[in-house]
């Protein structure tokens, strides 16, 4: 009979020297590392010695200090106390009170909380580092790094932080290019493409009614020379290198920002997602001139052969 790797008194005792309580995301990652490790040795008993436990508890160290240095690139007080030690965050609640030890203990045992990028933009915190909360890019890539390579070893709640930190973070960024006011709201990045296009569409109308006009002018009777001269005004006009670079430049990239933001609200909120659709989407809004981390699609295709 196999045993396990590893008990569960072993894994409380890991968890308490890293999380403040038992319900926070930290502790989920860390169980979740654990019971991969010993349904890992039940599966597989010839190789249960590689990683070997002493291995494995050493992995899963640097894998929550990386989690913790990840908060040192984010503007925020909590983030600042995220990554720190927990001896080291004990000794800085010495001076709170009961209720705010009680929050800042779950925000610490919180790796990642998915944001409301529409709620930022509306409010006019789009360019405000503390209400952003982005997190190191670089951070998070070292994690998927270790994580990918790591076959071993599954956690469905660390996948989706760094999944959705990863997204959140480039959509935080390509909203800020394509937004140069930071007060723009949600709707007028939808409107304002919509503008751009009806706008295009009126002008147009009005442009062949009045070459409509025009050509009269020329040929009362709508003769050859009539559709002669229609056609080619026309023509010229529709071939107009600005207009196009017009709707190109002015529309897509706030289309493009609308669907980034739908998709991030929509189809990664929560750990349990369909891995196969989110990396359709993702390619194609890549098509479309987005661009995200390509350890997103590693931890997907980890997902999918799991």
């Amino acid at each position: 009979m196999t045993t396990e790797m590893f008990t569960y008194e072993d894994k409380s005792e890991f968890a308490n020297r890293y999380c403040m309580g038992s319900s926070g995301q930290i502790h989920s990652i860390i169980f979740e590392l654990f019971n991969s490790a010993n349904k890992w040795a039940t599966d597989n008993p010839e190789e249960s010695k590689d990683p070997d436990k002493e291995h494995f508890i050493l992995w899963v160290e640097k894998i929550v200090n990386e989690l913790r240095l990840a908060h040192t690139y984010a503007e925020t007080d909590i983030a600042k106390l995220a990554s720190l030690p927990l001896e080291e965050y004990k000794a800085e609640l010495s001076n709170l009170t009961d209720r705010e030890k009680v929050k800042l203990n779950l925000q610490y045992d919180t790796f990642w909380q998915a944001n409301n990028i529409v709620y930022l933009i509306n409010n006019g915190k789009l360019f405000d580092e503390n209400a952003c909360g982005l997190l190191g890019i670089d951070q998070l890539e070292t994690i998927a790094d270790m994580y990918v390579d790591s076959f071993w070893m599954q956690s469905t709640t660390l996948e989706w932080a760094l999944i959705n930190s990863m997204v959140y973070s480039e959509t935080i960024n390509f909203a800020r290019v394509v937004n140069d006011t930071p007060k723009m709201k949600f709707l007028n990045i939808v409107g304002y493409s919509l503008w751009q296009t009806s706008k295009f569409v009126f002008k147009e109308v009005i442009a062949l009614i009045l070459t409509a006009i025009a050509s009269n002018i020329v040929d009362s009777s709508q003769g050859t020379t009539y559709w002669i001269v229609f056609a080619t005004i026309t023509i010229i006009r529709w071939l107009n290198p600005i207009k196009v670079e017009q709707i190109k430049h002015k529309a897509k990239p706030k289309l493009l920002l609308a669907e980034m933001i739908g998709f991030y609200d929509a189809k990664i909120k929560h750990s349990k997602f369909n891995p196969r659709l989110i990396r359709e989407l993702l390619h194609d809004l890549e098509k479309k001139g987005a661009s995200y981390s390509h350890w997103v699609y590693h931890i997907l295709d980890r997902r999918l052969e799991s």
